[in-house]
């Protein structure tokens, strides 16, 4: 391992693949719930991806709903709504 970043949504990684004599990245991520702060994390991590100079692996809980019916809750909140 070359380096380290940690923060409160993220722990990322960088360091060499000696099989592949690769340097690369990897991130796992927690992002907030909220939309603004949400929008911050990303522009931090696109500005420490894009300056690395390695190619990443980036997973985790990125919070992000593509079907608003997945959203946890949103289902009973409708249900009562139209009840």
């Amino acid at each position: 391992m070359e380096s380290k970043m940690v923060s409160k949504n993220y722990i990322l990684l960088v360091g060499m693949l000696k099989e592949y004599n690769m340097r690369c990245g990897f991130g796992t991520i927690y992002a907030p719930n909220i939309d603004s702060d949400r929008q911050v994390l990303w522009v931090e991590l696109t500005d420490i991806v894009s300056n690395s100079g390695v190619p990443w692996c980036l997973g985790g809980d990125f919070n992000v709903v593509k079907i608003p019916e997945e959203k946890v809750g949103l289902g009973y909140n409708l249900l009562w709504k139209s009840g």
